[in-house]
């Protein structure tokens, strides 16, 4: 009887005369296994734009004060131009008293084209500014264009009151505090925006 030495065939050495199964095929390419526990961490966020990294980096500090003025005063046209900008008063004769009602200056177009070319100059320099949104304009130019179109649409409507009368007497037209608070937002932030301009090398055109 002899010995079988050297026999490394796994069905003679395996008690129940079987191979061992192959291994498994390794998983495909970027896949990564759960966690034992079965945890799963939530996806990573989307990456941000480049303007939202520079608000989230923003610091109020860079900014002028002026320019926060000029900013702050086509946000205060814009919201009293809602209130009361045009006013009437009807007289009822002697011992009557008189009636009053106010309009907002969206009733005529000089009271809302003037309080919201203000704030979109302010818009438009805060975007600049703040998210560092670059336009293919000069935006000092853009920005006292604006407020100055806009502080002549509020003297055309200190004299245009978009208010029919029906050519009765004593109808008195007027204009209400929105009106106010809102020409003279635009007359401050014409004003900033105009030192704003030549602070930073702007120029007007001069006749040659």
């Amino acid at each position: 009887m002899t010995e079988n030495q050297g026999n490394n065939n796994p069905a003679a050495t395996d008690p129940a005369g079987a191979a061992p199964p192959p291994p498994p095929p390794p998983p495909p390419a970027g896949y990564e296994a759960p966690p034992a526990s079965g945890y799963q961490a939530p996806p990573a966020p989307p990456p941000m734009s480049a303007y939202a990294r520079e608000l989230q980096n923003f610091d109020p500090k860079s900014v002028n004060r002026l320019d926060w003025g000029i900013i702050a005063c086509g946000l205060v046209a814009l919201i009293f131009s809602f209130f009361s900008y045009y006013t009437v008063s009807v007289s009822l004769g002697s011992g009557f008293g008189s009636v009053s009602a106010h309009e907002s200056a969206w009733h005529g177009f000089f009271g809302w084209f003037g309080a919201l070319l203000a704030f979109v100059a302010a818009a438009l320099l805060a975007a600049n500014l703040i998210a560092k949104i670059t336009f293919s304009f000069p935006v000092r130019t853009a920005v006292l264009g604006g407020f100055a179109i806009a502080l002549l649409c509020a003297i055309l409507a200190l004299f245009l009151v978009p208010v029919d009368t029906g050519g009765f007497d004593g109808i008195d037209k007027g204009h209400g505090f929105g009106y106010w608070i809102s020409s003279l937002a635009i007359l401050v932030g014409a004003v900033l925006a105009f030192l704003r301009f030549t602070a930073t090398g702007g120029r007007l055109p001069t006749k040659r």
